[in-house]
Parts: structure tokens; sequence; C-alpha cells
């Protein structure tokens, strides 16, 4: 097998995989990663785990969380959905998004742009694998923040638009 026999199936791979996170960002998040990112706040409520932010996505105040309540009625684990223009589930005008899908994604490089910003690749991985520091509260806010990216990039939609399962503690696969 020549050099060619080679080249090919990667310009194919390049190509598709190109065409498919472009149909997962979707045409209005292009240019997200060109936008400036401001993380105004981060909210940790002690709900089981609901994660809030207050961002500025080129100028513009917006707000979503990431839904870490226990089940009602019984101690059972979160549902983890995403909810856009509230930092909290509850709180008027919250809105839930498709789990996996294009707003998840582009939350994902909000967070990105941000955590990046903050921090190099091997600061990041030696925070997200410790614990929440306890007198950097600006750490704090980004170990919650990549915490958050994780668990959302884990979920994002496959090429045959099936949500990838995830494999808790247990080691057995669930859907989300």
């Amino acid at each position: 097998m020549g050099i060619r026999s080679h080249v090919i199936p990667i310009v194919l791979l390049i190509t598709l995989m190109s065409i498919m996170f472009s149909s997962v960002f979707g045409d209005g998040n292009k240019d997200i990663s060109h936008t400036e990112v401001k993380m105004i706040d981060v909210l940790y409520y002690r709900d089981g785990g609901t994660t809030g932010f207050i961002t500025k996505v080129d100028g513009k105040k917006e707000l979503f969380c990431l839904d870490g309540r226990a089940v009602s009625g019984i101690i059972s684990k979160p549902q983890w959905h995403v909810f856009l223009d509230a930092t909290h589930p509850t709180h008027v005008g919250a809105k839930k998004v498709p789990i996996g899908g294009k707003e998840e994604a582009r939350i994902i490089t909000i967070l990105s742009s941000w955590i990046n910003s903050e921090l190099s690749t091997l600061e990041q991985k030696e925070l997200l694998h410790g614990q929440a520091p306890r007198t950097d509260l600006q750490k704090t806010k980004l170990w919650w923040a990549m915490r958050v990216r994780a668990r959302l990039a884990s979920r994002q939609i496959s090429p045959n638009n099936v949500v990838q399962p995830t494999r808790p503690n247990s080691g057995r696969a669930t859907d989300h």
C-alpha cells in the first residue's frame, strides 16, 4: 500500500468530521470561538449539585445552569438537564434544553473559551483531578465549570445521532 492509499481515507475522515461538527454546533455557533466570553459568576446550589452561570458573550448577558437536583421524593441521582435563561431550574424563565443537543454544545464552547483563557491545559488537568480549592474562589469557579463541561461533553450526540452512555462509578453504562 502506498502513501496515497492512506491519504485518501484521512482526507475523507477530516471532511466527514467537519460536516458532523458543523451540524452539532449549528450555523449560529460557528463564530462563538472567536467572540469574547467573560464569566461574571458561577453559582453552586446545595440542592444536590445544580451549577448556575452568569456570562457575557460578545457583550450580551447569558444565564444557564446544569440541574443537579435530586429527583423529588426519593434519594436518587439528578437528571442533569441544562436550562437556559436562568441560573437555577426553578427560576422564572428557565428553559430546559435537550440532552446532548446543539444548545449544550454551545455551552461547552462558552465554558471552554473562559476556562482556556484562564488556565493552561496542564493547569486544567491538575485542577480537575483535585478537590475544589478552598482558598481561591476563582479556581473554585473554574473547577465547577470544568466539571460541568466534562459532564456535557461526555454526552454529546455521536455521528449516528445517539447520545453516548456514560459510565458512573459502578461501571455500568447508563443513558442520561
